[in-house]
């Protein structure tokens, strides 16, 4: 199943109501929108582009998905998310050709692999503790409300290193896949990284966006 179509599977069965839009009608649809949902919309031509900015920066909201906006209108691979000031989030290295034969290769796969929610708060669940976990230093993002009891999350696929901005907030970063048979190799060889997951930032205008890499 393609990412889109995945993403409205999951509206329809947790029975949020939303609306398609074609990107070309986003500034003429705007007024109709709390929160634009763009999943893994990765050819974006610049007006596209422009119109998703213009929602953002007028007080919209705005969750994107995957490789958006990381392409233009004919396939192209840009430097950077062409939508990186509301992402604050940018490739550590340009996208080759190479690559993006990797990508789709990839996307076909499903890993076993997490996220991990940050953070971290099972220091503070009842049960038996290790005596390694963590401090709560903050209260976790709203968005997270619901998962106070786990700090991961299956996630399935695989993630590459961003740059982040200053400002923005890392609320998930990513747990890289491990073998899972026999049972007793099964343990997290690298439980922690500093690859982003999920990041969330908001705009002068109080314009709010939400940026899941894939």
């Amino acid at each position: 199943m393609d990412r889109s179509r995945g993403f409205t599977q999951a509206l329809i069965r947790t029975r949020i109501p939303y609306l398609p839009v074609h990107a070309d009608d986003i500034e003429r649809d705007a007024g109709r929108f709390s929160l634009l949902v763009l999943p893994n919309l990765a050819a974006m031509s610049d007006s596209q582009v422009n119109a998703v900015r213009r929602f953002v920066q007028g007080g919209g909201a705005l969750v994107a998905t995957g490789q958006t906006s990381l392409f233009d209108q004919h396939g192209e691979a840009r430097r950077d998310f062409a939508l990186n000031e509301l992402f604050r989030a940018h490739p550590v290295q340009p996208l080759r050709k190479n690559d993006q034969a990797l990508r789709r290769r990839q996307a076909g796969e499903t890993l076993h692999t997490y996220l991990r929610l940050v953070p971290e708060l099972r220091g503070g669940v009842d049960g038996p503790h290790v005596g390694t976990e963590p401090p709560i230093s903050t209260k976790r993002h709203s968005v997270l409300r619901g998962f106070d009891e786990t700090d991961i999350l299956p996630f399935g696929g695989s993630l590459e290193p961003l740059r982040i901005d200053g400002g923005a907030r890392v609320l998930m970063t990513f747990v890289p896949q491990f073998p899972i048979y026999p049972p007793e190799t099964a343990w997290m060889r690298e439980p922690k990284t500093d690859i982003s997951g999920l990041i969330v930032n908001e705009t002068a205008g109080g314009g709010r966006a939400a940026f899941m890499p894939r």
